[in-house]
């Protein structure tokens, strides 16, 4: 009668469709399985923890095939599972295969906050989530990879350093969308981030030291800033950042030597004060917003400003642009293409075309100083309230314009008052 148990329970735990996690264990080369759950697979390897080369492989019942797998709470790496530099330790769903993890019973479908799990690799696999984080890694580690996962819930990743993503999708979350803070050197490509509640945030309250990188991010329809580089120096390659967002893209807080290339960013807007600005910067120094041909961005229809500078923001560049149509009807605010303010000085503002927007090309109120040639103004002041002109100054910083062409403008092509006057410096436009 035993023996008869011990056959049915065996043959219970090998059933395709009920136990599909299956085990490669590095050391020995064999894979095992199947498995009912994580913890059974990870447990099957000759150490009892993932080691360097070890995946545990979630399957559906039929190759190419689609299965969800739900557990009572969360996936939960040990703090001795751990991979190694150029050999991790791989989580995934079975290549071609559409793997869920649907925790029930729990909000977070991926959770760790144990230190020293270095190395791990997710791969393939979609989380579902209803909780305020869908993934949420808090332990100090470095190592982790994100591979084609996607989420219906925040992305919060804590202190970990060579944090690299490839194809991350996130939707859904009431509580924004990717979340890095603190930790170092982020490098994710194919990023695309909608349809959140709140904002998505890189390098977030803690700062890091190494520099990051995003390629072609896509954050649309979300109800805060597209993308919020927050106190590090990032580099954002590519991508769109448009539709909804309250800005495309805001740099703030330190976030020094932040460069903004080959980016669409439109369409973002105001609902309320004087948000909506295609790139808003504030309190960081030396950002630039193209910097070559190459490397032009496309801003334009955003509902307040094209690029702002604000606070203490020295240094920056807008060059090699295109930036039009700028503003929102009735706000008579907005669609300045370039604005400064503040004490925003040292802003160099060359090659771009700004056309078509509802207020001024250049706007500088407060202390504002900076230099602005070779740049094409045509056909902005469209809105009907514009009394400004395409350069307008009240700063007491000085300005030097030179070399521009300004044409059907309105009402003026350039306008100061008598304090910008004294400390323009403008010719051969």
């Amino acid at each position: 009668m035993k023996k008869l148990i011990l056959i049915l329970l065996a043959v219970f735990l090998t059933v395709p469709g009920w136990a599909d996690i299956y085990l490669y264990n590095a050391s020995t080369t064999t894979w095992s399985g199947p498995y009912a759950t994580y913890e059974l697979a990870r447990a099957g390897s000759d150490t009892g923890t993932l080691d360097a080369g070890d995946i545990v492989e979630y399957r559906a019942d039929t190759p190419g095939g689609s299965k969800t797998f739900t557990r009572a709470g969360a996936i939960l790496p040990g703090s001795s599972d751990s991979g190694a530099s150029g050999n991790p330790a791989i989580i995934r769903g079975r290549a071609g295969d559409t793997i869920t993890i649907d925790p029930t019973t729990a909000g977070y479908a991926l959770l760790n906050s144990a230190s020293n799990t270095n190395y791990l690799k997710f791969q393939n696999l979609n989380f579902i989530s209803g909780s305020t984080s869908c993934l949420d890694y808090t332990g100090t580690s470095t190592g982790l990879e994100l591979v084609d996962v996607s989420t219906t819930g925040r992305v919060r990743i804590d202190n970990r350093s060579d944090l690299t993503i490839t194809r991350l999708t996130i939707s859904g979350s009431t509580t924004g969308g990717f979340q890095s803070v603190g930790g170092n050197g982020v490098t994710g490509e194919d990023i695309t981030i909608y349809n959140n509640s709140g904002a998505s945030y890189l390098c977030y309250i803690n700062g890091k030291t190494t520099a990051s990188t995003l390629t072609n991010t896509v954050s649309t329809y979300n109800s805060g800033e597209g993308l919020r580089v927050y106190g590090c120096e990032t580099a954002i390659v590519g991508g769109e950042f448009a539709y909804n967002n309250s800005h495309g893209v805001a740099i703030t807080n330190s976030a020094n030597d932040t460069t903004v290339a080959g980016a669409k960013i439109h369409h973002n807007i105001n609902p309320s004060g004087t948000l909506g600005s295609g790139v808003y910067i504030s309190d960081s120094t030396g950002v630039v917003v193209g910097g070559s041909p190459t490397n032009k961005n496309w801003v334009y229809s955003n509902e307040w400003d094209g690029v702002s500078y604000n606070g203490a923001s020295t240094g920056g560049e807008v060059s090699y642009n295109e930036i039009y149509l700028n503003g929102k009807l009735g706000e008579s605010n907005s669609g300045d293409a370039v604005t400064g303010h503040g004490t925003s000085t040292g802003l160099v503002i060359k090659w771009n075309y700004i056309h078509d927007n509802l207020n001024t090309a250049y706007a500088f109120v407060g202390g504002a100083a900076g230099s602005i040639y070779h740049n094409k103004a045509v056909n902005n002041g469209t809105g009907g309230f514009n009394t400004r002109g395409a350069f307008y100054s009240t700063s007491t910083g000085a300005f030097v314009l030179r070399n521009n062409i300004f044409d059907l403008n309105e009402p003026y092509e350039i306008r100061v008052d008598a304090t910008a006057a004294a400390v323009l410096d403008s010719d051969y436009n």
